[in-house]
């Protein structure tokens, strides 16, 4: 097997173990908090002295305890509960008290898996006397038990030890030192995990373990949680989620070694449906294409469910800190990685800072890469509006171009290493003004500080003339911004300018009238009918000399053995006699004039072109070609500024 493809295998198994160890925390952690709680099925309690089977319970001395619980939970699924002991028992009104309560040997079985919880104790302990009812006598199909769960408080849970093993899956799960304090209405005040271990098989020969540090969370709506797929909520927002971190997280898989220095989210907001999960939707998500071969009525309803979902949906913060990724031949490693802002339909900000990966003849450094204001709302539309309607989501002619849309994407300090020398970057950035059709109405783009070897650009005699012209490395800025308005359907370019450094700048400004940029976008088949009816109304050009002339004029002279100023008028003749040829009555004496002085003592100079007044206006196609038709109709005016003196060479001889 191949570098990549070993890479490949082993991304994906520990990706497919992240999310089972994900799934499975959950799940245990679900059932240590509803460990009092089983669902609608047979209990049985016997007697703590005699072990007659009696479902009144016996009280000694304000003890309770029940023995040998046995729940069916049906398909499958069964909950067995060695011993429940509550201590300090009483009754106030409709609620029972207990200062303590121990509850040992829980085990549930579901399919091939397999949870144990050797111990949980609660203290000071409140839950309703029907729910002590159900756990004592049974409860019916009709217990709701969500709701009697809502009403239990404790001021504290601890348990010592949870495990889980599915045999099916090749997994194996402990979670260790769990302890939760203020449970009231469902909610938890905080949660403290001392740490978990996840060993699986995702497939044979690739063993995945993953093993945490500390655990935490800050008011977590478990009540909330659970009837996002029970139902029974109100339709409305409700945040399920202050608060949680992780303390250092390492997952190991063959010679890959991965560590996380910190993990945390902050604030989940979610809409609790008034419907349960359907348990079609289940299924569904088992499926490896769904939207091929589910039923169209299931898909309907999945749409139905999720867009409810979806609406209120929002992470505020999403955070990951101290990467380190190390195999045989790389090493990774990132500072940061944030996600805020993140919704079903978007998220504010996607930003990776610090990324490093080293290799034994190449590194790669970047320090920030984000992403601005991005909505997919559109697109989430398209896919939920299809599966309502029982088909298969289809992308539209013109594309994704206004139902995906970002507002910028920034990157900074960006270094390659390459055997001809580093390639380096010090900012970049694109930013976009979208429009409700997502067409942008202003666009811009702005990259500063490229530095290329020539080398990586160019071989042979390419790479000979430009190190011939002192160019070792390449040193580049752009700019650029593009409006366009709806009303008029104007396009105008601005601010458009290319530095090479110690060679030139050249500079573009133009505007466009008649250009529909929402007819091109939505039959780009047509581009060429679109495009031809948009009209030039100006176009100027800016040539600012850094260096680049003399160079050339030197260079040419060392290999031709004429002067430096031989080769200028030669260059300038030649350009004089091309120019008027080209461009004939068009261009003033005067204008033709600035053009050669600009050549034998290059400064700074500016062509402006328009349509000559009066006349048919240019097409957009024509003033790339510049015909001796099209250039009869234009309007064309030349500027110099700072022109250097025009007096003999006296730069050096051969």
């Amino acid at each position: 097997m191949t570098t990549t493809a070993r890479r490949a295998a082993t991304s994906t198994a520990i990706r497919t173990a992240i999310r089972t160890a994900a799934i499975r925390f959950l799940s245990a952690s679900a059932l240590a908090l509803l460990t009092c709680l089983p669902p609608p099925g047979a209990a049985r309690a016997q007697d703590a002295g005699t072990g007659a089977a009696d479902a009144a319970p016996r009280l000694r001395a304000g003890t309770v305890e029940l023995r040998d619980i046995a729940i069916d939970g049906g398909a499958g699924a069964a909950i067995g509960i060695g011993r429940i002991a509550f201590k300090g028992f009483s009754r106030d009104g409709d609620a029972i008290l207990a200062e303590r309560i121990d509850v040992e040997a829980v085990e549930m079985r579901v399919a091939a898996q397999t949870v144990r919880i050797p111990d949980v104790h609660l203290a000071d302990v409140r839950l309703p006397d029907r729910l002590y009812r159900a756990l004592t006598e049974g409860g019916g199909p009709d217990t709701p038990w969500v709701a009697l769960f809502l009403g239990v408080k404790a001021d504290m849970v601890t348990i010592d030890r949870i495990t889980v093993a599915d045999t099916a899956k090749r997994f194996e799960q402990t979670l260790s030192g769990f302890v939760l304090t203020g449970l009231a209405d469902g909610v938890v005040g905080s949660a403290r995990l001392g740490a978990f271990t996840a060993t699986t098989t995702p497939a044979p020969g690739k063993t995945v373990r993953i093993e945490s540090g500390e655990l935490r969370y800050r008011t977590l709506d478990i009540g909330n949680a659970l009837r996002i797929v029970v139902g029974g909520g109100d339709g409305t927002a409700k945040r399920l989620l202050e608060h949680a971190s992780i303390d250092g997280l390492t997952i190991t898989a063959d010679d890959l070694t991965m560590r996380i220095g910190r993990y945390e989210v902050g604030n989940v907001v979610m809409a609790v449906p008034r419907e349960p999960l359907p348990p079609e939707l289940v299924a569904l998500m088992e499926m490896p294409d769904p939207a091929k071969s589910a039923d169209p009525a299931v898909l309907a309803a999945a749409a139905r469910w999720y867009r409810h979902l979806l609406r209120d949906f929002r992470i505020e913060t999403y955070r990951f800190e101290g990467i380190a990724a190390t195999d045989a031949e790389t090493k990774v490693s990132i500072d940061r990685i944030g996600l805020d802002g993140f919704g079903g339909r978007g998220f504010d900000l996607f930003a990776v800072e610090g990324i490093s990966v080293e290799q034994p003849s190449e590194h790669f450094r970047l320090d920030r890469f984000a992403v601005e204001k991005v909505s997919w709302g559109g697109l989430v539309d398209l896919v939920l509006d299809a599966l309502a309607r029982g088909e298969e989501p289809v992308i539209p002619p013109g594309g994704l171009g206004d139902r995906v849309q970002a507002a910028a994407v920034r990157v900074a300090g960006l270094s390659v290493g390459t055997p001809q020398g580093p390639v380096s970057l010090d900012r970049l950035a694109l930013e976009a003004d979208n429009g409700p059709d997502g067409i942008p109405r202003r666009l811009s783009f702005a990259l500063a500080g490229l530095s290329v070897p020539v080398g990586t650009m160019t071989s042979g005699k390419e790479h000979e003339e430009l190190v011939d012209l002192g160019y070792e490395t390449l040193k580049l800025d752009a700019t650029t911004t593009v409006r366009w308005s709806p009303d008029d359907e104007t396009l105008t370019l601005e601010g458009t300018a290319v530095t090479l450094q110690d060679a030139g700048r050249i500079g573009l400004a133009a505007q466009v009238a008649g250009l529909d940029l929402a007819a091109l976008t939505a039959a780009p088949e047509r581009a060429d009918a679109i495009l031809d009816r948009a009209a030039v109304r100006e176009v100027r050009l800016e040539v600012t000399d850094l260096g680049l002339a003399q160079r050339i004029y030197a260079a040419l002279a060392r290999r031709s053995g004429d002067t430096p100023q031989a080769v200028r008028d030669e260059i300038a003749r030649r350009v004089e006699e091309d120019t008027r040829k080209t461009f004939g009555s068009a261009l003033s004496a005067a204008d033709l004039d600035r053009v050669v002085r600009f050549v034998r003592q290059p400064g700074e100079i500016a062509i402006t072109l328009r349509p000559r007044g009066g006349r048919t206006s240019i097409r957009l196609p024509e003033i790339v070609s510049l015909g001796p038709e099209i250039v009869s109709r234009l309007t064309i005016s030349v500027t110099t500024r700072n022109p250097a003196p025009t007096g003999p060479d006296t730069s050096g001889g051969k």
